[in-house]
């Protein structure tokens, strides 16, 4: 992982990142951000004199690798994902996912004031639908779906 970020930030690939390697990658990585150009090279200055442990005006790969140790877990880069699409799964386990899921006990839980709401407002919907079927029962079967429907 940190070898492919290192070898994103060092364009020359000399096997170094010079601060101007480093400014230019930050301002790419921040362009769509309010951030000013100087607060980019400000940011880029900083992050790199931490980087440089050994003051050499370029960070090595040993001084990416020991700025970055601690953040190591939480870098996600998987190429693999990139090229590779996942496998469909069969319709039944789609299905048999989504009902573990919907109707599982702590969902129903969690949710029981939404799913009382989706009952009651489906429940008012077929009462006023067939309100408006009976009120136009006189009529032809099309118009009295569709003023049932509240579509006329």
């Amino acid at each position: 992982k940190l070898h492919f970020l290192f070898k994103i930030y060092d364009d020359d690939n000399s096997g170094e990142i010079d601060i101007t390697e480093m400014r230019s990658c930050i301002a790419i990585c921040t362009k769509e951000s309010s951030l000013e150009l100087k607060d980019v090279n400000n940011l880029a200055d900083t992050l790199f004199y931490k980087a440089d442990a050994d003051e050499s005006g370029a960070i090595s790969f040993e001084e990416f690798y020991n700025i970055l140790k601690p953040f190591i877990d939480d870098l996600e880069i998987n190429p693999k994902g990139w090229v590779i699409p996942e496998k469909k799964k069969k319709l039944k386990v789609q299905i048999r996912e989504l009902t573990d899921k919907y109707f599982s006990k702590k969902y129903l839980k969690n949710n029981f004031v939404n799913i009382i709401n989706a009952i009651f407002f489906f429940l008012l919907f077929v009462l006023v639908f067939f309100i408006g079927i009976w009120y136009y029962r006189d009529t032809y079967v099309a118009l009295m779906i569709a003023k049932g429907a509240g579509k006329c």
